[in-house]
């Protein structure tokens, strides 16, 4: 596999559609989230304020979960 920055380019074009999906998107989102007319006004968004906690418990279960079931998964394979 190549290396430098020559290979990453390529690896970059290589799904031309996922590129261009990805830039389109990153372009679309933070407009529409922090231009405060066309987000409160076009898109009737407003930012989120104890959803953040929703959010935090949510991502530490899921870790907790990932971590617990590859503990599980790395002690039932030992004993094979």
């Amino acid at each position: 596999m190549p290396e430098g920055f020559k290979a990453w380019a390529q690896h970059l074009w290589g799904n031309k559609f996922l590129f261009f999906s990805v830039t389109i998107v990153f372009f679309v989102v933070f407009p529409t989230l922090y231009i405060p007319v066309l987000d409160h006004v076009v898109f009737m968004h407003h930012g989120i304020s104890w959803e953040w906690a929703v959010v935090f418990i949510d991502v530490f279960v899921f870790m907790v979960g990932a971590e617990a079931y590859k503990w599980a998964k790395r002690i039932y394979t030992r004993s094979k």
